[in-house]
């Protein structure tokens, strides 16, 4: 019988990847993710509330 992966997860703010106006600078947000995934991180989603100026990353790796 396998046994059931773990999980840790982790939410990021891509602001840091945006200009003043909240538009995602292409460059900055792939090295933002380039640095996560070298920590391991996998990116399983990304979602943008209305309302709010950048994107949230949704991101997994094994515990």
């Amino acid at each position: 019988m396998a046994t059931a992966q773990n999980w840790n997860y982790k939410v990021v703010s891509l602001t840091p990847a945006a200009d003043i106006w909240g538009r995602i600078k292409e460059d900055k947000a792939q090295q933002l993710l380039d640095e996560l995934g070298r920590q391991g991180w996998e990116l399983t989603g990304i979602l943008q509330p209305y309302g709010q100026h950048a994107p949230t990353a949704y991101l997994k790796r094994p515990a």
